[in-house]
């Protein structure tokens, strides 16, 4: 597994990240729990849940919380990378997601967004595909950096 990139897949899918949301504790670790959308060229989606317990460095207090909402600016770099079959036959899953972030800590009067991050999703123990996302969200403390750790996946049912 190349801990950064996606240049281990050999296909590119029919599959592209479209918006997710997602929320963050962070106690030294991070536990996030959020939701992906992806969508194909058919207009079909996969909505999935996933659950992400990473650890990182990074510079700021070390406790915090952090949201963002499907509303919220956020786009896939490129379609989601595979290296056999990729739909919703592919679900529940394990993996890892890998993160790199920061924010100014201070909520907004209006709410907006205050921080920005970048992600590497792996789907897969042993990746099987991936996906590459930035978006914005809200924090809590001030602070930046990069974390990283095992997720799993699975198909929301709502």
């Amino acid at each position: 597994m190349a801990i950064v990139g996606l240049s281990q897949f050999k296909y590119t899918t029919d599959w592209s990240f479209e918006t997710s949301a997602e929320r963050d504790y962070s106690f030294v670790g991070t536990v996030a729990i959020g939701k992906l959308v992806l969508q194909n060229s058919k207009n079909d989606e996969i909505r999935l849940n996933y659950r992400c317990v990473s650890l990182g460095v990074s510079k700021g207090l070390p406790v915090g919380y952090s949201e963002s909402q499907f509303s919220d600016d956020s786009h896939g770099v490129g379609p989601v990378y595979s290296n056999k079959y990729f739909d919703d036959l592919c679900f529940p899953c394990r993996g890892w997601i890998i993160a790199a972030g920061g924010t100014m800590g201070v909520f907004q009067a209006d709410n907006s967004p205050n921080g920005e991050v970048a992600n590497i999703v792996y789907f897969g123990f042993w990746p099987f595909a991936g996906l590459r996302c930035y978006g914005v969200y809200r924090g809590t403390t001030p602070g930046g950096g990069v974390s990283g750790g095992p997720a799993s996946f699975s198909i929301d049912d709502d």
